[in-house]
This record gives structure tokens, sequence and C-alpha cells, in this order.
């Protein structure tokens, strides 16, 4: 598979989510937005104790990442921004993801490895601070969003 956004090829993983990441079309918002991921969300909880993983796809060229719908679909998508509480953190290894008990504080797997940070939140005082850009598809709902990793494209490689 390609990325949507330069054409070049993906990569398979995992985005980490471990707080609520709401989505808006617009980059404040004044009531509460709807979540980003509904499949990524633990109740009413703001901050996950163990990450919930989201299958995903990412662009080493240039940087978005692409969660997976649950169903194909064409994308149709419409931008917006993306307010996660947390770090969103990146696993591309096989097998299921098995969190350190310390994830929430260190990023790390069981075996003590650290998984690629793609949006690095601390404290949050605002969440409107917290935004990243994004798009949503109008049919199936799923979120693409760009890293805060410099993405590197070779010349030649952008189509769009």
């Amino acid at each position: 598979m390609n990325c949507e956004r330069c054409a070049n090829p993906l990569e398979e993983g995992v985005v980490l989510i471990s707080s609520i990441v709401h989505w808006h079309d617009k980059p404040t918002f004044f009531l509460q937005p709807r979540p980003a991921f509904p499949s990524a969300t633990i109740g009413r909880s703001e901050y996950y104790a163990f990450p919930v993983p989201l299958p995903a796809e990412r662009c080493p060229g240039c940087g978005w990442v692409f969660a997976k719908s649950p169903a194909p679909c064409a994308h149709t998508r419409e931008p917006g921004f993306i307010f996660p509480f947390a770090s969103l953190r990146w696993w591309s290894g096989t097998g299921s993801f098995q969190p350190s008990v310390w994830f929430a504080l260190n990023g790390k797997d069981s075996a003590g490895v650290e998984c690629e940070t793609l949006l690095r939140r601390g404290l949050v005082i605002s969440v409107v601070d917290t935004r990243a850009e994004a798009a949503r598809c109008k049919a199936c709902g799923s979120v693409a969003f760009l890293s805060e990793k410099t993405a590197t494209v070779p010349k030649g490689n952008v189509t769009g």
C-alpha cells in the first residue's frame, strides 16, 4: 500500500494510545469534541495505565500515520486536528504488543525496548495546546495524523 499524501510505501505497525484523543475540524473548540479513535477509549478515563494498540500504517517519507479502518474504504478525508492528552507512540514489532508495568512513564515494552514517539505530550494545561494536524474519512471515520517525526522524502518521490 502507498501513502495517500506522497505515494511512498507505507510501514505496518501499531499506534499505542494511552489517553483519550479528541477530534475537531477546527484548531480550537468550545464544547467537548468527538473522540478521534472511538475503539481506543476506556470509558470516561482521560489517561490509561496501559496503552490501547490501534493497527495503523505510517509513511516514513512524509510522516503521516493512518489508522486502519475496520472495512475497506476509498477514504474521502476532511482536514482537522487531533488533541491527545498523552504521547502517541509507534510499535512496529511482530505479534501483540506487551507494555511494561511502567509504560505510562517510560514508553517501554515488557522487554525494556522503548517505543518510538509519534507525538510527544507532557503535562497538559490546555488540551487545545496538544493539537496536531489530522484528517478524518467522511465515510468510515478513520483518522490520519501528521507525526512530529521529521520526514525524509527522497527527491522525485513526491506526487501530491
